[in-house]
C-alpha cells in the first residue's frame, strides 16, 4: 500500500497486486481523484523528475532526487499547479507504446521545459533500474543525456545568429 501524505496527512492510498498472475487488477485505490504522487515532494522545485508509476518515484526518492508520479499515462488534475514552479521537468515515463506517446502528448502540454528521458535499450522503467547495482549511475547518465539534447536546439539557434 502506498499513501500521498500531504502536511503530515494521509489523503489517498494505492495498493498494488503482488502476484501478476491473479486475474485481478493491478492497482486498488481510494476512490475519489486521483492525486500527483509526490506533490509535497516536488512543489516548489525548480527541476522536478516526472514518472509514470509509483515504485519508479520511490526508486528515485532513494537516489536523492526530486520526483513525482503521474500513476499512470495521463497527468493527475492537481499536476499542472503542482508542476507551475518547475524551471525544468524531465520526463521518464516507461519505455512501453502508452508511456511513449504519453510522454509526447505531454511534451506538447509542458512547453519548452520539458525534456524527455529515454532510458537504456531493454528497459522498462526507472523501477527496473532500481534493481541494478550501476542503476542510479545509469540513470543519471540519461538525465544529462536529456539535457544535452534540450540544448542542441539553443546551440543551433546560437550558431545561426552568429553566423548571421
Amino acid at each position: 500500500t502506498i499513501p500521498e501524505v500531504r502536511d503530515g496527512h494521509v489523503c489517498w492510498l494505492t495498493s498494488r497486486l503482488l502476484d501478476d498472475d491473479i486475474d485481478a487488477p493491478r492497482y486498488l485505490s481510494l476512490p475519489g481523484p486521483r492525486l500527483l504522487y509526490g506533490a509535497e515532494r516536488v512543489r516548489g522545485q525548480s527541476t522536478v523528475i516526472g514518472v509514470e508509476g509509483y515504485f519508479d518515484a520511490l526508486t528515485l526518492w532513494g537516489w536523492g532526487l526530486p520526483a513525482c508520479a503521474a500513476g499512470g499515462v495521463s497527468l493527475p488534475s492537481d499536476a499542472l499547479e503542482t508542476l507551475c514552479a518547475a524551471r525544468a521537468i524531465y520526463l521518464a515515463f516507461d519505455q512501453d507504446a502508452p508511456g511513449q506517446e504519453a510522454a509526447r502528448v505531454l511534451a506538447r502540454r509542458l512547453g519548452p521545459r520539458l525534456r524527455l528521458v529515454t532510458l537504456p535499450e531493454g528497459v522498462k522503467d526507472v523501477n527496473e533500474l532500481g534493481h541494478r547495482s550501476n542503476g542510479e549511475r545509469v540513470f543519471r547518465a540519461c538525465l544529462q543525456d536529456a539535457l544535452q539534447q534540450a540544448a542542441q536546439p539553443e546551440r543551433v539557434e546560437s550558431d545561426r545568429q552568429e553566423a548571421a
